[in-house]
């Protein structure tokens, strides 16, 4: 099962595409906000900050990435359902995000994602 795996993701893993091309290493990894047990809108309990209104992670992405402005809809989904921030090198060099969702497998060393180096979004 994928998501006892998901757990298991540490910095510095191995990140590799679909077709095992190398993308970088894991810089940060964020689990989601969302309660796995009840599917829906996320629970917010006493001193969290509701869906509506800026959250940790709203707060995270503007202050790793100050100069880039990510839709709306992005920041929700990484808050929903938690995500990998990768560190890339190369022609290529700087940060990539993806979901937890499109990760295909966990190993001890490695993370493999379920999309190509080219469908990784750069913002």
């Amino acid at each position: 099962m994928l998501h006892g795996k998901l757990m298991q993701i540490e910095e510095g893993m191995l990140v590799v595409d679909r077709i095992g091309e190398k993308v970088g290493s894991v810089d940060l990894v964020r689990y989601s906000d969302e309660d796995s047990n009840k599917p829906g809108p996320e629970t917010v309990s006493a001193g969290e900050t509701p869906s509506n209104q800026s959250s940790w992670v709203d707060d995270l992405i503007n202050v790793l990435q100050p100069h880039s402005e990510l839709p709306e809809e992005l920041k929700k989904r990484f808050q929903r359902e938690g995500y990998l921030r990768i560190d890339v090198k190369g022609i290529l060099a700087g940060e990539r995000y993806v979901t937890l969702q499109q990760v295909k497998d966990v190993t001890p060393k490695q993370v493999t994602l379920n999309l190509t180096k080219d469908e990784i979004p750069s913002f």
